[in-house]
């Protein structure tokens, strides 16, 4: 199945584009690169589609969207763009804060000037 064909509001994983090296890069871009999990939402004239990525959305060509090829939903575990969940690190997953494996609470990130 292709992105063009795949139902509105139900998420699939992108599996390969089938598009030439400019076109994949710039796609890749949009965040629409193999292992990735989209949202293809309403069509739009012409037979373009929004889809969504995460938080953002944005509008394909119908022809790009032939050329994106899905997984089969049944058979993956899980997506490369799946963020591990706080459970993953039982510091954070207890409320503490504290890494299990150095005892140490995280740095916070630096907001520059």
């Amino acid at each position: 199945m292709t992105l063009d064909q795949a139902p509105s509001g139900h998420p699939v994983t992108i599996d390969r584009p089938d598009a030439a090296t400019a076109r994949t890069r710039r796609l890749a871009e949009m965040g629409l690169r193999a292992g990735t999990t989209v949202t293809p939402a309403h069509r739009v004239a012409g037979g373009g589609r929004i889809v969504r990525i995460g938080a953002v959305r944005v509008a394909v060509a119908r022809a790009v969207l032939a050329r994106l090829s899905l997984r089969d939903q049944r058979s993956d575990t899980a997506t490369p763009d799946t963020a591990p969940s706080a459970a993953a690190d039982p510091g954070v997953a207890d409320g503490t804060g504290r890494s299990e494996i150095s005892g140490h609470q995280p740095v916070p990130a630096h907001r520059g000037c």
